[in-house]
């Protein structure tokens, strides 16, 4: 494809750099929208890219959290939840140890 078109090889990577910048954060502050996520959608629409519904919805602030004390309401506030990492046991932990002897034994030992 790069010796075939190289310009739109460049703009492909162009675009992907620019929405590897976008997480789920960006959705949830308007200075990240306006600085990553509204610029790409610009370059996209003068590609021709038709937004969904809900892209010129988040693109508008939908996914920032409104409540009153700063606390998330409504959808957002699933989508916070989905987004948490989990917490795994740090190398060298009593918990870390349990779950590697549970991988090898099929058991969990009870911590003295």
């Amino acid at each position: 494809m790069i010796k075939r078109d190289p310009a739109r090889a460049a703009l492909g990577l162009l675009v992907a750099a620019a929405e590897d910048a976008i997480d789920w954060t960006t959705w949830r502050d308007p200075q990240s929208i306006d600085r990553h996520a509204a610029p790409l959608y610009e370059a996209l629409d003068a590609l021709g890219y038709r937004q969904s519904e809900s892209e010129s919805d988040a693109l508008n602030g939908s996914l920032i959290p409104s409540g009153a004390n700063g606390s998330d309401t409504g959808e957002a506030e699933e989508l916070e939840e989905d987004a948490e990492p989990r917490e795994t046991p740090e190398e060298g932990s009593s918990e870390g140890d349990e779950a590697d002897d549970a991988g090898e034994t099929g058991e969990v030992g009870q911590a003295e």
